[in-house]
């Protein structure tokens, strides 16, 4: 039979160890709502144009970058929800532009791949930017694709 003190040393713990995780949870948020900034990784299959509208109707843009920091949270993200897609669309397009005049909404552009970008792969025209999780022998570059290819994509929302 417990007695009276046992159930209050047990009921002490629970406080103690609920308050611990509530206060755990507030550093969580705290450190979120920091970044002002959050990804979605959208695992539906749509061309660049349709995946920057889809982001839009959200009140959101096509991933970008404005700091290596951000561009390194992405990986991270992506690494993690990933699985068997290997590249996503984010903002960055040549589309209207000189080719390879590539324009960013970031104040930073990912890293290419090696031979990227070409602006064509044989009778496609390459005007839109995919970033690869992994990408041959190479990991998290972005390459230049046709912009009617359908993949998934990955939207920032700004907080």
């Amino acid at each position: 039979m417990h007695t009276n003190s046992s159930i209050l040393r047990v009921q002490k713990e629970t406080i103690k160890n609920l308050e611990n995780a509530i206060q755990q949870l507030v550093k969580n948020f705290e450190n979120l709502n920091s970044n002002k900034y959050a990804f979605h990784f959208v695992d539906k299959y749509m061309d660049w144009n349709n995946a920057t509208e889809y982001c839009n109707s959200f009140d959101m843009f096509l991933a970008y970058f404005d700091n290596q920091s951000e561009l390194d949270e992405y990986f991270r993200l992506s690494r993690i929800v990933t699985r068997d897609i290997q590249q996503r669309w984010i903002d960055g397009t040549s589309q209207g532009r000189r080719r390879l005049d590539y324009l960013f909404k970031g104040k930073i552009s990912p890293p290419w791949g090696a031979y990227q970008p070409t602006g064509q792969y044989g009778s496609e025209i390459e005007e839109c930017v995919a970033l690869y999780t992994t990408f041959g022998w190479e990991n998290e570059v972005a390459n230049d694709m046709n912009c009617a290819r359908k993949q998934p994509f990955a939207c920032r929302e700004n907080f």
